[in-house]
C-alpha cells in the first residue's frame, strides 16, 4: 500500500497503481535479497513501485521524480535502489538519478550530471559505485559512499553527431584482497561497444576509467551494427551485445575483440546471463531464447513465444527464475530450468482515456486505452479478468482503431463503447477474450468521444459535434441534436429526472435538454443553456446531489464553474491559481466530496459540505494529464486514469455524517 504524500492531507491514500509499459529496456529489476518475498522493482510513469509477486496487495510506491522514470537498478546487497528519469521539459534540464534506501523507503541522494534522458544505471557488485549512461553520450561513475561524481567519460561523438550511451554492465571485480579492487565494465553506444577498466591510479591518487573500443572484423569496421543491449558473463570473460539487425555479437571482454555473431531472427532488445555459459535473450518479435556456449561456440537451445517485444529480463537472487517484461505491458515469470512461464500482470501501454465502474458493483471496473484495448479489472486482486481489442498484432503498439469512451449498460451485463472509427460497440466481457454483442455502424462522422447511459436510452457525441440519443432496446437512433460548433466533451444524465441530459463542449456552452420532449428543429427540447464568454472551453461536467443539483463544469483554463438552472451566470467559481487545464471532475456518490484532475497530473479533492467548497489537498502522482477519474458506487474508492498509461486506485476514508 502506498503512503500519503506530504502535500495530500485529505482522507485518501494511494492503494495501488497499474501501468508497467516496458517502454524502456532497463526498467525492471528483481530484488536480490528481500527475505520471504519475491519483489520486483519497476516504474509507472514517475512512480517507483516495489511489488510482491506473490501478493498483489503488497505494493510500495515511492514518489520523488518529477518526470517519467527510464531506468532502475538494485544493488547486489539489496540495500540501494536506483531510479533515473528523463529531464522535465520546463525544469533544469537534468535527468535526475535518485538513490533510495530500500529498508527506510527514503531517498539518500539525488544525483545530477546528465543533461539528457538517462538510459541505463548499474551498481558494482560491492555496492561502492554506480555507473550511469544517457542520451548525452556520457558515462558517469558515482561514489555511493558520498553521493558524488567520481569520474567517467565525456560525450562520445561519432562523425555525424552525438552518439548516445545506451547501456552499461559491470563484470566481476579483480584484486579482491587489495584495498582498492579493480573493476571491469562494458558500455554500449549506438554503434560501438567499449570495454572499460575502473581502477585506482596511484599517480593521481583517484579512481580513473579507461576505455577500449571492441574490435570488429573488416577494415574500417566491416561489421556495422546498432546496439540495443548487452550483458557480461558471471566469470567476466564475455560480453553479449544485442543489435537492431537481429543478431547477438559476442566479444571477449579482457581483450576487447570480436569472437562471433549468433542470428536471433529479430531485433534483440534485452539479454541477461544466468550463469557463465547461459544467457536469456529477448527479441522484438516476442521470442525468449536460451543461448549457451563459450568463446566462439554459441547456440540456441530453447525458445519461448511471448506477447510483445521483450524489453526487460531480470534474474532472481537464487537464479531459479527470470521476470520478463514486454513492450505491450505484459510481465511474465519464467523458470530458468525449462522456460515454463506464468503471466504476472498486464497493463495499458498508451494513454488511458476512460475508466468506469459498473452501476452496482465496486469490485471491478473497465478502462479504455490508446493501445486499442478495452480491459476489465478485478479490484480484489488488481488483475485483468477480460479484454477486447481489434489489435490482432500484439506487437503493434499504435493500432488504427482505438476505444475512446465506455459505460456499463443499466444491468451491468455489457459495456457500451465508442471508437475512433465512429462505431458504437457493445461488448460482452464475461469471458477472458471479450467479443462484440452488437454494434452501430458509422454512428458518428469521425470518432465517438462521449457516451452516457440511462435505463431506456443512451447518448453519444462525436467529432461531428452531434449528440445522438439511442434506444437501449433496439439500438436505433431516436433523436439527433446539432447545436454545438465544437466537439462535445461531456454528457451526464440528470440525477433527479432521467429524461434530462446536460452537455458541455469546447464552444463554452452548457446545454440542458429533455430528450422525452420532441422539438422539430433540434430533435430534443432545450430547457436552458449557459455560456462562458470569457473562457477557453468546457472539458467535463458532473452534478451535485445536494444544493439543488447544480452542474459543475471543468474548464480548459483551470476553473470549476457551478451553474444553477435558474441563473444565467455561475453561482460559484473555484479557480486553480495556476489556471491549469482541468480534464475531469466527479462528485462522490454521497455528494459530500468532489475530485478533479488536471493537465499537470494533479488530483484535487474538495469538501462540498462547506461553502465555498474547501480544498482538502492535492496529490501529484501522474506524470502528465489525468484523463479521467471515477468514484466507485460505494464511494470508498476513486480511480484516476492518465496520459502516462497509469491507473491509480485510491482509498477514501471520509466520514460523510
Amino acid at each position: 500500500m502506498g503512503e500519503r504524500g506530504d502535500d495530500f492531507m485529505a482522507p485518501m491514500e494511494l492503494e495501488h497503481a497499474m501501468g508497467f509499459t516496458g517502454r524502456y529496456s532497463h526498467s525492471l529489476v528483481y530484488h536480490p535479497t528481500d527475505a520471504g518475498t519475491d519483489v520486483v522493482v519497476y516504474p509507472i510513469g514517475k512512480l517507483l513501485v516495489f511489488a510482491d509477486m506473490n501478493d498483489p496487495h503488497k505494493q510500495i510506491i515511492l514518489r520523488g521524480h518529477d518526470n517519467e522514470i527510464t531506468a532502475v537498478d538494485v544493488s547486489q546487497s539489496g540495500k540501494f535502489i536506483c531510479s533515473a528519469q528523463t529531464p522535465l521539459p520546463a525544469g533544469d534540464g537534468y535527468g535526475n538519478i535518485y538513490i533510495w534506501d530500500y529498508e527506510n523507503r527514503l531517498p539518500i541522494y539525488v544525483l545530477q550530471a546528465h543533461r539528457a534522458t538517462v538510459l541505463g544505471v548499474a551498481f558494482s557488485d560491492d555496492d561502492r559505485w554506480l555507473a550511469s549512461v544517457g542520451e548525452d553520450g556520457r558515462v558517469i561513475i558515482w561514489d555511493m559512499e558520498t553521493g558524488t561524481q567520481a569520474g567517467g567519460c565525456q560525450e562520445h561523438v561519432n562523425i555525424n553527431n552525438r552518439s548516445p550511451a545506451k547501456w552499461v554492465a559491470w563484470g566481476p571485480m579483480e584484486n579482491l584482497t587489495t584495498r582498492r579492487p579493480k573493476y571491469t565494465l562494458c558500455v554500449g553506444y549506438e554503434k560501438e561497444v567499449r570495454s572499460c577498466i575502473w581502477e585506482f591510479n596511484i599517480k593521481s591518487m583517484i579512481f580513473m576509467i579507461s576505455q577500449t573500443p571492441c574490435q570488429v572484423p573488416g577494415s574500417g569496421g566491416g561489421l556495422s551494427r546498432y546496439y540495443n543491449c548487452g550483458c557480461i558473463s558471471s566469470d567476466g570473460l564475455y560480453c553479449l551485445a544485442g543489435t537492431t539487425s537481429g543478431d547477438l555479437v559476442i566479444y571477449n571482454v579482457k581483450n576487447a575483440v570480436f569472437r562471433n555473431t549468433l542470428p536471433m531472427g529479430a531485433n534483440v532488445l534485452s539479454c541477461m546471463f544466468v550463469d557463465a555459459t547461459t544467457c536469456m535473450v529477448g527479441t522484438g518479435d516476442g521470442t525468449l531464447k536460451v543461448v549457451v556456449g563459450q568463446d566462439r561456440e554459441w547456440k540456441v537451445v530453447r525458445e519461448l513465444k511471448l506477447l510483445g517485444g521483450i524489453t526487460n529480463i531480470t534474474l532472481s537472487g537464487d537464479k531459479q527464475e527470470v521476470v520478463v517484461g514486454t513492450n505491450v505491458g505484459v510481465m511474465y515469470r519464467v523458470l530458468t530450468s525449462d522456460t515454463s512461464c506464468t503471466t504476472l500482470m498486464q497493463s495499458h501501454v498508451s494513454m488511458v482515456r476512460c475508466a468506469v465502474f459498473p452501476n452496482q458493483r465496486s469490485d471491478m471496473f473497465v478502462s479504455c486505452g490508446d493501445d486499442g484495448f478495452v480491459r476489465q479489472w478485478d479490484l480484489s486482486h488488481y488483475n485483468q479478468i477480460s479484454s477486447f481489442s481489434f489489435n490482432v498484432n500484439q506487437h503493434k503498439l499504435m493500432p488504427s482503431t482505438v476505444p475512446l469512451c465506455a459505460i456499463y449498460t443499466p444491468n451491468d451485463a455489457h459495456v457500451l463503447t465508442g471508437w475512433s472509427d465512429g462505431y458504437i460497440r457493445c461488448l460482452d466481457l464475461m469471458s477472458p477474450q471479450g467479443f462484440i454483442a452488437w454494434e452501430v455502424v458509422n454512428a458518428h462522422k469521425g470518432a465517438v468521444n462521449v457516451i452516457s447511459s440511462a435505463t431506456q436510452y443512451f447518448c453519444t457525441a462525436g467529432e461531428d459535434c452531434a449528440i445522438r440519443v439511442w434506444s437501449q432496446q433496439n439500438h436505433e437512433c431516436l433523436i439527433q441534436i446539432q447545436e454545438n460548433k465544437r466537439p462535445i466533451t461531456g454528457i451526464i444524465i440528470d440525477n433527479t429526472t432521467e429524461s434530462i441530459i446536460h452537455t458541455v463542449s469546447l464552444d463554452k456552452n452548457l446545454f440542458t435538454y429533455d430528450v422525452y420532449k420532441s422539438d422539430v428543429a433540434k430533435g430534443a427540447k432545450r430547457l436552458t443553456y449557459h455560456c462562458d464568454t470569457e473562457g477557453l472551453g468546457f472539458n467535463a461536467v458532473t452534478q451535485r446531489i445536494d444544493n439543488e443539483h447544480e452542474c459543475v463544469v471543468a474548464t480548459c483554463d483551470g476553473r470549476l464553474l457551478v451553474y444553477d438552472i435558474d441563473y444565467p451566470t455561475p453561482t460559484l467559481v473555484v479557480s486553480d491559481p495556476l489556471r491549469t487545464r482541468i480534464n475531469t471532475v466527479a462528485v462522490s456518490p454521497s455528494g459530500t466530496h468532489m475530485a478533479c484532475g488536471n493537465a499537470e497530473g494533479k488530483l484535487h479533492l474538495y469538501d462540498l459540505r462547506q461553502s465555498p467548497p474547501r480544498l482538502l489537498g492535492q496529490a501529484w502522482l501522474h506524470s502528465n494529464d489525468i484523463m479521467c477519474l471515477k468514484w466507485s458506487p460505494d464511494g470508498k474508492q476513486l480511480i484516476t486514469a492518465g496520459h502516462d498509461s497509469a491507473l491509480c486506485i485510491w482509498n477514501f476514508y471520509a466520514n460523510d455524517q
